[in-house]
């Protein structure tokens, strides 16, 4: 093998996992001190970026979001100044959106969420 050649058995593994975990408690802390700058969503999107196998644009519960999908209420986008601060119940949102991300990932509880009439 050359220095150049890529290593097909390489995959390199990136420990996202617990600051994965303390950024989004970290988003639940922010929402209760009413710190909702739109840096905290931003700052957990790229991180939730790394942890992934897509980036979380990609993924049908973010377009959802976004008025795709079927959507007719989407979520408007996050300020461009990242110490603007979002509207609480926006903020909130944001934070359930992609928890619905890493489910759909199978990141959390294993898979997709169950629709409540399946769950019973």
């Amino acid at each position: 093998m050359t220095e150049d050649a890529p290593d097909a058995g390489f995959r390199p593994y990136l420990n996202v996992v617990p600051l994965l975990n303390g950024a989004f408690a970290g988003l639940w802390t922010d929402l209760a001190e009413y710190d909702t700058r739109a840096r905290h969503l931003k700052d957990f999107e790229v991180l939730l970026g790394s942890a992934l196998r897509r980036q979380p644009c990609e993924y049908d519960s973010y377009g959802k979001a976004k008025g795709r999908n079927g959507n007719k209420t989407p979520l408007p986008p996050l300020p461009d100044d990242d110490d603007q601060y979002v509207p609480s119940d926006i903020f909130r949102a944001w934070i359930v959106v992609y928890e619905e991300i890493l489910r759909e990932a199978g990141s959390v509880c294993g898979g997709p969420p169950v629709p409540l009439e399946e769950a019973e």
